[in-house]
Protein backbone atom coordinates (compact mmCIF):
# COMPACT_ATOMS: atom_id res chain seq x y z
CA UNK A 1 0.00 0.00 0.00
CA UNK A 2 2.88 2.55 0.71
CA UNK A 3 4.04 2.09 -2.65
CA UNK A 4 0.47 2.12 -4.59
CA UNK A 5 -0.01 5.45 -2.61
CA UNK A 6 2.14 8.15 -4.24
CA UNK A 7 0.71 6.86 -7.05
CA UNK A 8 -2.70 7.66 -6.02
CA UNK A 9 -1.42 11.07 -5.28
CA UNK A 10 -0.26 11.61 -9.02
CA UNK A 11 -3.17 10.42 -10.57
CA UNK A 12 -6.05 11.95 -8.12
CA UNK A 13 -6.06 15.38 -10.59
CA UNK A 14 -6.62 13.11 -13.32
CA UNK A 15 -8.90 11.56 -11.97
CA UNK A 16 -11.06 15.03 -11.53
CA UNK A 17 -10.30 16.44 -14.33
CA UNK A 18 -12.25 13.54 -16.18
CA UNK A 19 -14.52 13.77 -13.64
CA UNK A 20 -15.19 17.62 -14.06
CA UNK A 21 -14.82 17.49 -18.19
CA UNK A 22 -15.22 14.45 -20.48
CA UNK A 23 -14.27 14.71 -24.16
CA UNK A 24 -13.83 18.58 -23.83
CA UNK A 25 -17.76 18.89 -22.70
CA UNK A 26 -18.57 19.64 -18.87
CA UNK A 27 -20.04 17.34 -17.11
CA UNK A 28 -23.31 18.49 -16.37
CA UNK A 29 -23.81 19.05 -12.24
CA UNK A 30 -26.13 20.31 -9.92
CA UNK A 31 -26.90 23.80 -10.20
CA UNK A 32 -26.04 25.49 -7.18
CA UNK A 33 -22.34 25.53 -5.86
CA UNK A 34 -21.99 23.80 -2.69
CA UNK A 35 -23.34 20.90 -4.69
CA UNK A 36 -20.89 20.94 -7.34
CA UNK A 37 -18.26 21.47 -4.83
CA UNK A 38 -19.24 18.07 -2.87
CA UNK A 39 -19.16 16.14 -5.95
CA UNK A 40 -15.06 17.88 -6.55
CA UNK A 41 -14.93 17.02 -2.84
CA UNK A 42 -15.87 13.52 -2.64
CA UNK A 43 -14.07 12.62 -5.89
CA UNK A 44 -10.54 13.60 -4.85
CA UNK A 45 -10.42 15.37 -1.33
CA UNK A 46 -12.33 12.51 1.09
CA UNK A 47 -9.82 10.06 0.37
CA UNK A 48 -7.63 11.81 2.66
CA UNK A 49 -9.90 13.95 4.63
CA UNK A 50 -12.69 12.08 5.10
CA UNK A 51 -16.13 12.56 4.41
CA UNK A 52 -16.78 15.19 7.19
CA UNK A 53 -13.35 16.83 6.97
CA UNK A 54 -12.13 15.71 9.88
CA UNK A 55 -8.95 14.35 8.16
CA UNK A 56 -9.59 10.67 8.88
CA UNK A 57 -10.04 9.15 5.15
CA UNK A 58 -8.88 6.17 4.15
CA UNK A 59 -5.46 7.17 2.31
CA UNK A 60 -4.75 9.73 5.33
CA UNK A 61 -2.47 7.70 7.27
CA UNK A 62 -0.50 6.72 4.66
CA UNK A 63 0.88 10.50 4.63
CA UNK A 64 2.30 10.67 7.90
CA UNK A 65 1.66 6.95 9.49
CA UNK A 66 3.61 7.73 12.74
CA UNK A 67 4.42 11.45 12.50
CA UNK A 68 3.25 14.36 11.24
CA UNK A 69 1.74 15.89 8.75
CA UNK A 70 -1.37 14.07 8.24
CA UNK A 71 -3.67 15.17 5.94
CA UNK A 72 -5.77 18.47 7.34
CA UNK A 73 -8.73 18.09 10.15
CA UNK A 74 -10.80 21.12 8.75
CA UNK A 75 -12.74 20.41 11.90
CA UNK A 76 -10.38 21.95 14.39
CA UNK A 77 -9.97 25.25 12.17
CA UNK A 78 -6.62 24.93 12.13
CA UNK A 79 -4.49 25.82 9.41
CA UNK A 80 -0.88 25.78 8.98
CA UNK A 81 -0.77 28.05 5.49
CA UNK A 82 -2.44 31.16 5.62
CA UNK A 83 -1.45 35.06 4.92
CA UNK A 84 -3.32 35.62 8.44
CA UNK A 85 -2.44 36.11 11.55
CA UNK A 86 -1.32 33.60 13.82
CA UNK A 87 -4.48 31.83 15.14
CA UNK A 88 -6.47 33.20 12.18
CA UNK A 89 -8.16 31.40 9.71
CA UNK A 90 -7.20 31.52 6.42
CA UNK A 91 -8.41 33.71 3.23
CA UNK A 92 -10.34 31.75 0.08
CA UNK A 93 -6.90 32.83 -1.12
CA UNK A 94 -4.88 30.87 1.07
CA UNK A 95 -6.71 28.05 0.07
CA UNK A 96 -6.90 28.08 -3.30
CA UNK A 97 -2.81 28.35 -3.32
CA UNK A 98 -2.89 25.01 -1.33
CA UNK A 99 -5.23 23.73 -3.59
CA UNK A 100 -3.52 24.56 -6.89
CA UNK A 101 0.27 24.26 -5.79
CA UNK A 102 -0.21 21.41 -3.76
CA UNK A 103 1.87 20.33 -0.95
CA UNK A 104 5.51 18.65 -2.12
CA UNK A 105 5.53 14.81 -1.10
CA UNK A 106 1.95 15.17 0.57
CA UNK A 107 -1.08 16.55 -1.32
CA UNK A 108 -1.00 16.57 -5.15
CA UNK A 109 -1.46 19.99 -7.04
CA UNK A 110 -5.11 20.11 -8.18
CA UNK A 111 -3.65 23.32 -10.70
CA UNK A 112 -5.48 21.54 -13.36
CA UNK A 113 -8.60 22.00 -12.22
CA UNK A 114 -11.11 25.61 -13.57
CA UNK A 115 -10.94 28.14 -11.32
CA UNK A 116 -14.81 27.87 -11.16
CA UNK A 117 -13.80 23.84 -9.79
CA UNK A 118 -11.77 25.26 -7.25
CA UNK A 119 -13.93 27.95 -6.15
CA UNK A 120 -16.64 25.45 -5.67
CA UNK A 121 -14.34 23.18 -4.06
CA UNK A 122 -13.40 25.64 -1.40
CA UNK A 123 -17.20 26.73 -0.77
CA UNK A 124 -18.09 23.49 0.15
CA UNK A 125 -14.75 22.42 2.75
CA UNK A 126 -15.47 26.13 4.40
CA UNK A 127 -18.62 24.63 5.42
CA UNK A 128 -16.88 21.90 7.83
CA UNK A 129 -14.81 24.69 9.23
CA UNK A 130 -16.12 26.21 12.57
CA UNK A 131 -16.54 29.35 12.76
CA UNK A 132 -15.89 30.55 8.97
CA UNK A 133 -18.96 32.76 8.04
CA UNK A 134 -19.92 32.77 4.30
CA UNK A 135 -18.79 36.05 2.62
CA UNK A 136 -16.99 36.83 5.57
CA UNK A 137 -12.63 36.91 4.83
CA UNK A 138 -10.40 36.63 7.67
CA UNK A 139 -7.91 39.73 7.52
CA UNK A 140 -4.72 39.24 5.81
CA UNK A 141 -1.19 40.51 7.02
CA UNK A 142 0.28 42.92 5.74
CA UNK A 143 3.97 42.25 4.51
CA UNK A 144 6.29 44.80 2.81
CA UNK A 145 6.88 43.55 -0.45
CA UNK A 146 10.72 44.87 -0.31
CA UNK A 147 11.88 41.82 -2.76
CA UNK A 148 15.88 42.90 -1.43
CA UNK A 149 18.13 41.05 -3.94
CA UNK A 150 20.10 38.23 -2.18
CA UNK A 151 23.39 39.82 -2.52
CA UNK A 152 26.14 38.66 0.00
CA UNK A 153 25.53 42.06 2.05
CA UNK A 154 21.43 40.95 2.19
CA UNK A 155 22.14 36.76 3.02
CA UNK A 156 24.91 38.00 5.94
CA UNK A 157 22.56 39.60 7.57
CA UNK A 158 19.93 37.16 7.48
CA UNK A 159 22.47 34.87 8.82
CA UNK A 160 23.08 36.95 11.83
CA UNK A 161 19.21 37.56 11.94
CA UNK A 162 18.75 33.51 11.38
CA UNK A 163 21.03 32.71 14.89
CA UNK A 164 19.58 35.85 16.73
CA UNK A 165 15.80 34.61 16.82
CA UNK A 166 17.74 30.86 17.41
CA UNK A 167 16.54 29.36 14.67
CA UNK A 168 19.49 27.21 14.58
CA UNK A 169 17.93 25.80 17.63
CA UNK A 170 15.24 24.01 15.37
CA UNK A 171 16.90 24.06 12.34
CA UNK A 172 20.06 23.65 13.34
CA UNK A 173 23.24 25.79 12.47
CA UNK A 174 23.75 24.30 8.39
CA UNK A 175 19.62 24.52 7.96
CA UNK A 176 19.52 20.78 7.94
CA UNK A 177 17.21 20.25 10.74
CA UNK A 178 16.20 16.82 10.92
CA UNK A 179 19.48 16.25 11.54
CA UNK A 180 21.58 18.77 13.44
CA UNK A 181 19.19 20.67 15.05
CA UNK A 182 19.07 20.46 19.00
CA UNK A 183 15.49 20.52 20.06
CA UNK A 184 14.59 17.45 17.13
CA UNK A 185 13.62 14.77 19.15
CA UNK A 186 11.28 17.10 21.45
CA UNK A 187 8.85 18.55 18.86
CA UNK A 188 5.13 17.54 18.71
CA UNK A 189 2.55 19.15 16.48
CA UNK A 190 -1.05 20.13 18.09
CA UNK A 191 -2.10 16.39 17.69
CA UNK A 192 1.29 15.23 19.75
CA UNK A 193 2.96 13.19 16.38
CA UNK A 194 6.78 14.07 16.57
CA UNK A 195 7.62 16.40 13.68
CA UNK A 196 10.58 16.99 12.34
CA UNK A 197 11.76 20.49 11.00
CA UNK A 198 12.23 21.36 7.69
CA UNK A 199 15.59 21.19 5.84
CA UNK A 200 16.36 23.94 4.69
CA UNK A 201 18.85 22.81 2.50
CA UNK A 202 16.60 21.25 -0.19
CA UNK A 203 14.07 23.61 -1.62
CA UNK A 204 11.57 20.86 -2.61
CA UNK A 205 11.13 20.68 1.39
CA UNK A 206 9.31 24.02 1.78
CA UNK A 207 5.69 22.60 2.46
CA UNK A 208 4.27 26.56 2.27
CA UNK A 209 6.39 27.56 -0.85
CA UNK A 210 9.98 28.42 -1.55
CA UNK A 211 10.03 31.69 -3.28
CA UNK A 212 11.54 34.29 -1.39
CA UNK A 213 7.79 35.99 -0.77
CA UNK A 214 6.42 32.41 0.48
CA UNK A 215 9.56 32.08 3.62
CA UNK A 216 8.95 35.65 4.61
CA UNK A 217 5.39 34.97 4.23
CA UNK A 218 6.14 31.65 6.79
CA UNK A 219 8.06 33.80 8.69
CA UNK A 220 5.39 36.24 9.72
CA UNK A 221 2.70 34.06 10.34
CA UNK A 222 3.85 31.10 11.69
CA UNK A 223 2.72 28.03 10.81
CA UNK A 224 -0.52 27.14 13.54
CA UNK A 225 -0.55 23.70 14.91
CA UNK A 226 3.03 22.90 14.87
CA UNK A 227 6.37 24.64 16.78
CA UNK A 228 6.90 26.99 14.04
CA UNK A 229 6.21 30.55 15.63
CA UNK A 230 5.16 33.35 14.39
CA UNK A 231 8.06 36.50 14.39
CA UNK A 232 5.72 38.69 13.03
CA UNK A 233 6.05 40.77 16.73
CA UNK A 234 10.11 40.76 16.05
CA UNK A 235 10.14 40.95 12.42
CA UNK A 236 7.74 44.33 12.05
CA UNK A 237 9.84 47.12 13.26
CA UNK A 238 12.62 45.65 11.11
CA UNK A 239 10.54 44.38 8.36
CA UNK A 240 14.02 44.23 5.96
CA UNK A 241 15.49 41.56 8.40
CA UNK A 242 12.90 39.13 7.07
CA UNK A 243 13.65 39.44 3.57
CA UNK A 244 17.48 39.33 4.23
CA UNK A 245 16.73 36.11 6.19
CA UNK A 246 14.57 35.21 3.31
CA UNK A 247 17.88 35.41 0.74
CA UNK A 248 19.81 33.83 3.89
CA UNK A 249 17.55 30.61 3.83
CA UNK A 250 17.36 30.40 0.09
CA UNK A 251 21.23 30.39 0.04
CA UNK A 252 21.58 27.34 1.79
CA UNK A 253 20.22 25.15 -0.89
CA UNK A 254 22.47 24.15 -4.10
CA UNK A 255 19.48 24.24 -6.56
CA UNK A 256 18.80 27.38 -7.36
Amino acid sequence: MRRIFPLMLLLMPITVLVGYQAQGEPVELPADSPSKGKTIYEQACKWCHGGSGAGDGPAGFFTGPYSSPRARDFTVGNFRFRSTESGELPTDQDLRRVITRGIPGYMPSFAGLPRQAVDDVIRYLKTFIPDMVEGVQPLQMTIENLSIPPTPDSIRKGREAYFEFTCNECHGNSGRGKTSGANVAKLLDNTLLPITPTDLTNRFAFKNGWSTRDIVRTLMTGLDGTPMPSFANEFQPRIADAWHMANFIRSLSSDP
